[in-house]
């Protein structure tokens, strides 16, 4: 099922499934860590004659999946902390940014 999954994101996002993620543009790299919004992807039937898909899905990202997973397991958040941060970027200094709707 993963296998699936994974060759209709990299079909439909243009990210290729076998390049490692060092040599991957900066978009496809975003893609991978912060997902695709609330983009869904369809999972086709194996059987050819069929119309009706296999499964929907939506891809929220590697950070965002993390975030859950620490929410439901705290353990895990302590395992993981030193593997994920916040770092401000040194061409832009953080000021490319835009503020959050609502002043956050």
């Amino acid at each position: 099922m993963f296998q699936q999954m994974l060759a209709v994101l990299s079909r439909e996002t243009g990210v290729p499934a076998d390049t490692p993620f060092d040599q991957l543009s900066a978009r496809q790299r975003r893609i991978i860590l912060h997902g695709t919004d609330e983009q869904w992807f369809t999972v086709p039937s194996p059987d050819k004659n069929s119309t009706i898909p296999l499964f929907r899905f939506q891809y929220k990202g590697l950070y965002p999946a993390l975030e859950e997973a620490a929410k439901l397991s705290p353990g895990l958040r302590g395992q993981w902390e030193h593997l994920v941060d916040e770092v401000e970027c040194s061409t832009c200094g953080g000021s490319r940014l835009a503020r959050r709707r609502g002043g956050r």
